[in-house]
């Protein structure tokens, strides 16, 4: 279970706050995120970056270590594909998501992530997942 936290209260405008990120899918080199739609958001900015190891990962570790997936995604849901683990084993990633808008100028909410690190599948986790369903004629 994810909980969610706001990483940035330093927004100074008015765009509303994006509520909670959910993990829908992985799969050994993807992820899938999902976040609720918010209100008169026209646009919504993506973030992602490696999990550190736990005694280095204090939450939030600015902005410096985020790559901007997508500012311009238009849906609550989006997928990071070509991901690997890191070179010692660790597995885990880290989004974040805002809301924006215009209004005359450039509106940006809050910051949202979650607290543990969605994790992509093993080998032997990926083999073990059930197919797609087919259809039957």
């Amino acid at each position: 279970k994810s909980r969610t936290t706001h990483c940035d209260k330093m927004a100074t405008n008015s765009a509303p706050d994006v509520d909670g990120i959910v993990l829908l899918d992985a799969t050994d080199e993807s992820l899938t995120v999902s976040w609720p739609p918010v209100p008169d958001a026209e646009r919504y900015i993506l973030q992602y970056r490696r999990a550190r190891a736990p005694e280095n990962d204090g939450g939030d570790a600015g902005d410096a270590d985020f790559e901007t997936l997508s500012d311009r995604l238009r849906s609550t849901q989006a997928r990071k594909r070509n991901l690997a683990p890191a070179a010692d084993g660790r597995r885990g990633f880290l989004f974040r998501v805002r809301s924006a808008s215009s209004g005359g100028e450039e509106e940006e909410g809050a910051w949202t992530a979650h607290v543990e690190p969605f994790r992509l599948l093993t080998a032997a986790e990926q083999s073990g997942r059930m197919g797609a369903p087919a259809v039957v004629p």
